[in-house]
């Protein structure tokens, strides 16, 4: 009898406190989820991306964005202004398609370093935060 009481405490006070640590999913509303493609990964963080599903402001994107150095147009299309924070994995690249959230602009992205090499993005931008690969 005493072994099971002491077990049951055991579990309480170590079992009870692990199960505080579950992962929770960000609720985020849908209207504030967009889908984009990376469309061009240029040198130094100069990266402009597609954006292919979501009511993103207007004003932060091109309808058509010429690249001057290939002649290839993509719909869409704006600057990524945090290449420092965006979150994206090792390893993506041009056509992968991703979910995002608009976020501000942070320390972080005030002060990112980068090199001064430089490939053409449009005129245009937005700092987002990476929420995983398109479903």
């Amino acid at each position: 009898m005493m072994v099971r009481s002491l077990t049951s405490v055991l579990f309480l006070l170590i079992g009870l406190p692990l199960t505080s640590f579950v992962c929770r999913k960000e609720n985020i509303p849908p209207e504030q989820v967009f889908q984009a493609k990376v469309a061009v990964l240029g040198i130094c963080g100069n990266i402009t991306l597609s954006l292919l599903d979501g009511a993103l402001d207007p004003s932060r994107y091109r309808m058509e964005w010429k690249d001057p150095n290939t002649g290839l147009t993509h719909p869409n299309a704006f600057r990524l202004e945090n290449p420092c924070s965006v979150g994206f994995p090792a390893g993506i690249k041009v056509g992968d398609v991703f979910r995002f959230q608009v976020t501000e602009p942070t320390d972080v992205d005030r002060n990112c370093m980068q090199c001064m090499a430089y490939y053409p993005t449009p005129d245009v931008g937005a700092s987002i935060r990476y929420l995983g690969p398109a479903n």
